[in-house]
């Protein structure tokens, strides 16, 4: 969750989704969201963006998929305090976009605090094909664009270290 200036944005992502009809999103007990399940085998990333909130008022929120049939699953369960300016709570690394893409796209990531942070892109072999990011960096969203000029169509990841926190995610470049 980041919390900014009367709102909280929402982040989750799913490995696989089967059957998955949407995600139920509730602040302090009562649903406020509905969000549509993409259902993909490769799984996908959301977000969702709770505006008109009260700054310096803890907010408690809850996560649950919703089946086809109806049946629900408790996922998550976070709290969040919306500010006068955003306030990282949690290291992240953010689905690239647009993606797929060609041949630039910016990536998105988090630090709860200032410190060494690398962003590589590999290809499927495994081998590095660009360091975008090897240096201190201020706590904050940071966005940096990578340009894949020169390299072939196909799946490609893309790994953050920070502070002990690792991530990694796919894209798709498509010339």
């Amino acid at each position: 969750a980041v919390a900014g200036n009367g709102l909280v944005t929402l982040n989750w992502n799913t490995l696989s989704e089967t059957d998955v009809d949407h995600f139920e999103l509730s602040r302090n007990g009562s649903v406020v969201a509905n969000v549509a399940a993409m259902n993909s085998a490769t799984g996908a990333n959301y977000s969702y963006t709770d505006n008109g909130l009260t700054n310096g008022t803890t907010y408690n929120y809850s996560l649950v998929s919703v089946d086809v049939n109806g049946a629900r699953q408790a996922l998550a369960t976070l709290s969040a305090t919306p500010s006068g300016s955003a306030v990282i709570t949690e290291y992240a690394l953010h689905q690239n976009y647009p993606n797929p893409f060609n041949p630039t796209t910016n990536i998105a990531f988090d630090m709860v605090e200032a410190g060494k942070v690398t962003i590589s892109v590999y290809n499927l072999m495994g081998q590095k094909v660009a360091e975008l990011v090897n240096g201190n960096m201020e706590a904050g969203r940071h966005v940096v664009n990578f340009d894949a000029t020169g390299l072939s169509s196909g799946l490609y990841l893309y790994k953050m270290e920070a502070n002990g926190f690792t991530a990694q995610s796919k894209m798709v470049l498509m010339k």
